[in-house]
């Protein structure tokens, strides 16, 4: 199951253009309804070397800005993500040891076969899963 429900381009009111990616609400729910319970998995996507978490579907919903919500469901789904979830914060640090794969080291030079674009991506979102576990002010 990928993550793109599916998407259009527009142009805005001047002109530039603005990316209409729309989802399937029964996916966001299931994947915000894991996330709450500290369950996740990562989804092929182009440009996503590691794919991308599904807990990104609530990330969307909680920052995305509501255009057009004529039931409510949209906003009351938003008001409902705000928080990140304690023990998805829990469940992504568990899950750091298997970090040391991505790098290479005196030991290993050679441990990672990918491109290094990929590492670092890898990093950068190792270094954002563990600022959204720390509470604030804590490193």
């Amino acid at each position: 199951m990928g993550l793109l429900g599916g998407r259009g381009r527009l142009a805005g009111d001047r002109g530039s253009p603005v990316d209409w990616i729309y989802r399937d609400v029964r996916r966001v729910r299931r994947a915000w309804s894991d996330a709450r319970v500290g369950r996740f998995g990562f989804h092929t996507q182009a440009d996503h070397p590691f794919g991308v978490p599904d807990f990104a579907y609530a990330g969307e919903v909680a920052l995305g800005i509501v255009l057009a919500d004529p039931t409510g469901e949209r906003t009351a789904m938003q008001g409902e993500t705000l928080g990140y979830p304690p023990k998805l914060a829990e469940a992504l640090v568990d899950g750091l040891w298997e970090a040391h794969f991505l790098s290479p080291t005196p030991a290993r030079p050679r441990a990672v076969l990918t491109p290094p674009m990929w590492a670092v991506t890898a990093a950068q979102e190792l270094v954002w899963a563990t600022a959204a576990a720390c509470e604030p002010g804590e490193e």
